[in-house]
């Protein structure tokens, strides 16, 4: 991999600024063509680069802000599912969260009342599928 002086990353910052907004959207080949820097290599060293990643990603925070206020400020008007979508995904690519997404399964053990353990469509299960052993909670 192509290895990049501090000059180096500072004059390619600079040339990567004055791209516009677009800039995010481009890969290192993309900017090889577009610029003076023909090395796709260098572009990718330089799109790897930490301080250059922070700025990308704090640039994409900011535009998906602006774009979520646009989409709020118009729904008013609007009666599009795809723009509800749309808010709901850019609200939740905003949210900063290290929660896991999907299901909760929540399970419990809850005695049977005696008309609950006599009726006909009840199955009562030998032992309490629930119980740990204490070598487990150990574990």
């Amino acid at each position: 991999m192509t290895k990049l002086t501090n000059d180096d990353i500072k004059s390619m910052m600079v040339m990567f600024k004055t791209i516009g907004p677009e800039v995010i959207t481009l890969s290192h080949y993309d900017l090889a063509e577009q610029t003076d820097i023909r090395d796709p290599e260098a572009w990718k060293a330089f799109l790897m680069e930490p301080e250059v990643k922070r700025w990308v990603e704090s640039e994409m925070a900011i535009m998906q802000d602006t774009e979520l206020k646009r989409l709020v400020k118009g729904s008013s008007k609007s009666r599009s599912m795809g723009q509800s979508q749309m808010i709901n995904t850019l609200s939740k690519l905003n949210e900063k969260s290290d929660t896991k997404e999907g299901p909760v399964m929540i399970y419990m053990f809850v005695p049977m009342s005696a008309e609950q353990e006599h009726a006909p469509n009840t199955h009562k299960l030998p032992t309490n599928i629930f119980q740990r052993d204490e070598k487990d909670e150990t574990s």
